[in-house]
Order: structure tokens, then C-alpha cells, then sequence
């Protein structure tokens, strides 16, 4: 579970690293960076999330009310597989957002609602 935790937050960085990214290339090119990075970062979490509902286990509420969509989520990793769960279905929510890809995100949200509902 650790490794999925240290990849989530990775997955952040790139999308970050996207966001400085797009500033030194055509508009175009710069939203395909981000989009990119954005689809890495709803990915990743997701898959986490994924994980650690199916641990079993007390399952902790999710921390709402974030200013950033971009704000490090503090709950994430919150007891080993406990909180996993929620703080990475929320970083799911914050780039779902900001997705353009729509299918992608569709996608996404029928996955979130499995978790939802097991």
C-alpha cells in the first residue's frame, strides 16, 4: 500500500510539473501536457482507491472543503488502507474538475461509483 501512496503523490507532481511545463510551449501543446499530466493524476489515486477499498477495514470520511484544486490532501495515506480509500477518491475528484476529456472522466466517475456501492 505504501508504494501506491508514494505513486499518488507522484502522479501530483507530474500534473504540477505539467502546469510549469505549459508555460514554455504553444497553447495547444501546453494543454495536452496538462491534460496529460491531469489523466495521470486521477489515474493513479483512482487505482489506489481502488486498492484500498477492497483491504477491508474501517474506511475514514473524506475531508471536504479544499481552496485549491491543487491543495495536497492531508488525509491521504490516513491509517493503512483506512482513509486511503476516501483521501485518494478525493484527489479523483479534484482532477476530474479540470479533466476536458470527457469519455475519460465518464469512465472515471463509473469506477468511483463501483467503490461507492462495494
Amino acid at each position: 500500500m505504501k508504494a501506491a501512496i508514494d505513486a499518488d503523490a507522484q502522479s501530483y507532481n507530474s500534473v504540477m510539473k505539467a502546469y510549469k511545463n505549459a508555460k514554455t510551449v504553444s497553447a495547444q501543446e501546453g494543454e495536452t501536457l496538462i491534460e496529460a499530466g491531469l489523466k495521470q493524476a486521477t489515474s493513479v489515486p483512482l487505482g489506489v482507491a481502488e486498492k484500498a477499498a477492497g483491504s477491508g477495514g474501517d474506511r475514514a470520511e473524506p475531508v471536504r472543503g479544499y481552496e485549491s484544486q491543487h491543495e495536497v490532501r492531508l488525509d491521504d495515506g490516513a491509517g493503512t488502507g483506512a482513509g486511503c480509500d476516501y483521501g485518494s477518491a478525493g484527489n479523483v475528484e479534484i482532477n476530474l474538475a479540470s479533466l476536458k476529456d470527457q469519455a475519460f472522466a465518464g469512465e472515471v466517475r463509473k469506477r468511483v461509483e463501483i467503490m461507492a456501492v462495494s
